[in-house]
């Protein structure tokens, strides 16, 4: 069984597991990039964390918000059947409920166990920590934002089994923060997608290509992601003022509290409310950079299908 899980913390290595160049350059404080490929590495190594992306409420799910319409919506633009939907890495749950009524069969592959007890138990749905071995022929597979917490050990099986399952009419969706985007390109280490230590992997256009051809996957369609986009760019904006980073997105999405009193989170809350607002002029101009240039987009959106002419997936590069 494929897991997502790895088995034990690895060390950064010292060449690009993705296209094998080398040897990687300090990238940021926290990164190593391949010169190559662009593929960017967490440099104290590929230690799985868990995390809590959604509060668990079944109140908070009761409706598709905004980004779950998005992920929908590119869902039905893409699939060809309406068999099986694999969501990997599907975190609370809310994706795969607000979608199993499109299909035929669901199955969510998630490691933390909170979000797994509240998928089975509140919500009713098949989720589970690793890919069967039995897992049959896929409709839709989506990584929303999941592909960049995977140890580099796991990702191998998981997406030489993908690449296994997956025919012609199948189809996977990939969506990843960009480590070339103008986003990061300005901000930094304020870039509201810099995730130290939970995002083991910084992807660029070029490795997420080669990684996806290298287990048989070519691109069908890029999509803009115009939600993750503005919001990365609010939240940059607020991350150079301010002195916790993405507080206003860990404080919406995560009901973070960064063990400080009431008081202190009320005024907090109001700054940042009141900036992320002023942002969003900011946040929209920006975002027509990402609209017209792929390849500086904030977010990477993509679909891919399996090559029709690749019967084999060869082994990754030693490193």
């Amino acid at each position: 069984m494929a897991s997502l899980d790895g088995e034990a913390p690895v060390k950064a290595a010292s060449t690009c597991f993705v296209c094998g160049g080398g040897p990687l350059e300090a990238a940021t404080s926290s990164y190593l990039r391949c010169p190559g490929c662009g593929h960017e590495i967490l440099k104290e190594g590929q230690a799985q964390t868990f995390m809590l992306n959604d509060v668990l409420d079944p109140a908070e799910h009761a409706k598709p918000d905004l980004i779950v319409r998005f992920q929908s919506s590119i869902v039905r633009r893409v699939m060809r059947k309406d068999g099986l939907l694999v969501d990997i890495g599907s975190g609370s749950g809310k994706f795969l409920f607000h979608n199993r009524a499109a299909f035929r069969s669901i199955l969510g592959v998630e490691v933390t166990p909170e979000n797994v007890r509240y998928s089975t138990e509140v919500l009713g749905l098949p989720v589970r920590a690793s890919l069967p071995e039995d897992l049959g022929v896929p409709s839709v597979v989506t990584l929303w934002h999941s592909l960049e917490h995977i140890p580099t050990e796991a990702l191998d099986p998981i997406l030489r089994s993908l690449g296994a399952a997956c025919d012609g009419d199948s189809r996977l969706v990939v969506s990843v923060p960009n480590s070339r985007s103008l986003q990061h390109r300005l901000l930094g280490e304020g870039y509201a997608y810099y995730d130290v230590p939970n995002h083991l992997h910084q992807f660029s256009p070029r490795s997420l290509d080669l990684l996806m051809r290298r287990y048989g996957f070519e691109e069908v369609e890029s999509f803009f992601s115009p939600l993750y986009i503005a919001f990365g760019y609010a939240q940059g904006a607020l991350n150079a003022v301010m002195p916790i980073h993405n507080y206003y997105y860990y404080r919406r999405k995560r009901g973070a509290r960064f063990g400080l009193p009431p008081f202190k989170l009320g005024g907090l809350d109001l700054v940042n409310s009141a900036l992320f607002l002023g942002a969003i002029p900011f946040a929209l101009a920006l975002s027509l950079v990402d609209l017209t240039l792929r390849d500086l987009r904030g977010v990477l959106t993509v679909c891919y299908r399996k090559t029709a002419s690749r019967s084999a997936t060869p082994s990754p590069p030693t490193t």
